[in-house]
């Protein structure tokens, strides 16, 4: 699979060696445009954002039935958009493991797009460019 074949709203597992311990993630096609931009998807909220409010609004649920690729109901991190992956990564990686999954549901994408427009974590050009790409999905 080529990256030119991705489009926004797909999820792919990647291995992620900028985060500890390296290990596959499940992540979201966000915005392809300038460059690659993915939101994680994470089994559990982290404690912090579990007891943290303003972290609850930009963590979105996501569910095992919408979506089978998942073997839980999962969180989408609206906080922290992953810049760390080059389209050449990208390919690298699904030529050698990665895989692509599937793509995120319509209501989904309506809740990420709200959970984005929540964060107050992530700097203005990002957002809008997450946001332009998710809208024009939904």
């Amino acid at each position: 699979m080529e990256f030119e074949d991705i489009i926004v709203g797909d999820v792919l597992a990647l291995h992620c060696q900028h985060i500890t311990p390296p290990k596959v993630k499940y992540l979201i096609i966000a915005a392809t445009e300038p460059d690659p931009i993915f939101l994680y998807i994470n089994s559990n909220l982290t404690v912090y954002a579990d007891t943290n409010p303003s972290l609850q609004e930009c963590h979105i649920k996501i569910f095992e039935i919408d979506h089978s690729f998942l073997k839980r109901d999962s969180w989408v991190n609206c906080c922290k958009p992953c810049h760390e992956f080059t389209v050449e990564d990208i390919e690298r990686d699904l030529k050698y493991g990665g895989r692509h999954l599937g793509s995120l549901s319509e209501t989904a994408v309506s809740s990420v797009i709200e959970g984005i427009k929540n964060s107050r974590t992530v700097k203005k050009k990002i957002k809008t460019l997450i946001l332009d790409s998710l809208e024009i999905i939904r």
